[in-house]
């Protein structure tokens, strides 16, 4: 089975979206793992895309 990890601060998790810039990472997300892989590490994306599509 595939899973995902998502690490965070509940105090400080804001969207720093905007009309102008509508896909800025929220702020209090420092990590995020998909399928083993770290897709953003220490608040940073790291390019990869390990996810995928589900047939239902």
């Amino acid at each position: 089975m595939d899973a995902g990890l998502v690490v965070f601060r509940p105090t400080v998790v804001d969207s720093r979206a905007n009309d102008d810039r509508p896909r800025r990472f929220s702020s209090g997300i420092p990590h995020v793992v998909v399928n083993g892989e770290f897709v953003v590490r220490d608040g940073e994306s790291t390019g990869a895309m390990p996810g995928g599509t589900i047939s239902v």
